[in-house]
């Protein structure tokens, strides 16, 4: 450094010519005076002093920052790296709720009615929603060919709503069907394992959409759903394959059993206690998370006597959870994934009047909440299908096809208010 040279400078700034020495040392002891006063000052405020950096050049504008307040992060939500089979202990959370079984008419409405549907059903207070994916219905002509169209708009509704959904997985188009079964639809698949990679895809397409609880077929035991009569043996085969082929894209699959009809056995239906026994004799106990159960009464109530269909889930003696907790099953729950009682038809013998179907909700949620072996019950249905007489059918919703409600639907919306 030239110290010569700044010593000239400070000579030239204080003087304008030749300074004296003493004149020059009082300058400088005022300016370092006034230093160390700024100094004092800024500690006595708790101020740090201010540090210079070297200018940072950035080649990126940014726009003046704004404040907001502070909101804490989003829990991280992961996936698990390894495949989790779900065990009847997994599923202790999934306890008391109530859904709509839906059927298949909510994938062929409108979104715009869809909505409208499930507006209803968030009014009234359910958290779930049971609803037909037919597999003829994505894959009408050929194994090879996909439309989806109906269930994507189906699922993200579902989503939008914050609804569970039950997807039941059932029906065979007619190039997988056995030429010489005459039930149309309703027959069962010729190759169970095609089945099961169309049931795969499905699961697939939706786990990441938060569907993961799936029914496979409707009603195995009644020859209306599996024609042209029941095989107790030909459905356990069917769950065989198609467990295994859900759980290996969605090991967080939850498969529930078909939902049994109340039927006697007879040459073309089977009880659903002989159902049940026959899925564990032909080896079928691996092969469901969940058994679904149709508990349906009417005209009775479910309270009316202690051997009903409704009795018969756990009151008789055997039972349908007898049976289980026999076979090593006792941990599993029993969805109840419809019930519910028509209030008009062509027999005054097969429905009530809306005053006793509001009844008949009472009484079951009465009983409903004090099962600790139940998951889910759905209520069948939300609204009427129709208002001609010829069918009981049209009549089995909690609102009336006009969309004027039945004391049922303020009753259920009741009782949800306070919980179950």
């Amino acid at each position: 450094m030239n110290t010569t040279a700044i010593k000239k400078e400070v000579h030239v700034r204080f003087s304008g010519g030749k300074v004296k020495p003493l004149i020059l040392l009082m300058s400088l002891s005022i300016f370092a005076f006034f230093i160390l006063v700024g100094f004092i000052r800024s500690i006595s405020q708790n101020e740090p002093p201010a540090v210079v950096t070297p200018a940072l050049t950035s080649t990126t504008t940014t726009a003046a920052s704004t404040t907001f307040p502070s909101k804490p992060n989003p829990p991280v939500v992961t996936r698990p790296t390894t495949p989790v089979t779900i065990t009847p202990s997994g599923l202790a959370g999934i306890g008391h709720a109530v859904g709509i079984s839906a059927g298949g008419s909510l994938s062929r409405m409108s979104l715009s009615d869809m909505n409208a549907y499930l507006d209803q059903m968030s009014a009234l207070g359910v958290t779930w929603v049971r609803f037909d994916v037919e597999w003829g219905i994505v894959q009408y002509n050929s194994p090879n060919n996909f439309d989806w169209s109906n269930f994507d708009d189906l699922v993200s509704a579902i989503n939008s709503h914050h609804m569970n959904g039950l997807g039941i997985i059932l029906f065979t188009p007619a190039w997988a069907r056995n030429p010489s079964c005459t039930g149309g639809a309703k027959c069962p698949p010729n190759d169970p394992q095609q089945f099961a990679t169309f049931a795969a895809s499905l699961a697939n397409r939706y786990k990441d959409k938060g569907i993961h609880d799936w029914e496979i077929w409707n009603e195995p035991n009644n020859y209306d759903f599996w024609a042209t009569k029941t095989d107790c043996v030909a459905y356990t085969n069917l769950l065989k394959v198609t467990y295994p082929a859900i759980k290996a894209v969605d090991p967080l699959a939850v498969i529930v059993s078909g939902g049994l009809a109340p039927e006697n056995t007879d040459n073309h239906n089977i009880s659903q206690m002989d159902f049940l026994r026959c899925i564990y004799a032909n080896g079928g106990k691996e092969y469901f998370d969940v058994f679904g159960d149709h508990s349906y009464t009417f005209p009775s109530l479910p309270s009316d006597n202690k051997t009903n269909i409704w009795a018969q889930m756990s009151v008789t003696s055997p039972s349908l959870r007898s049976i289980m907790i026999a076979n090593g099953d006792g941990a599993k729950k029993t969805w109840i994934t419809e019930f519910g009682v028509p209030t008009n038809g062509p027999n005054s013998n097969w429905y009530v009047s809306e005053a006793r179907q509001a009844q008949m909700v009472v009484s079951s949620m009465n009983l409903y909440k004090t099962y600790d072996w139940a998951g889910p019950i759905f209520w069948y249905t939300l609204r009427d299908n129709g208002t001609s007489t010829n069918t009981n059918e049209n009549f089995f919703g909690l609102i009336r096809a006009d969309g004027s409600l039945k004391p049922a639907y303020t009753t259920l919306k009741d009782i949800l208010s306070h919980g179950i």
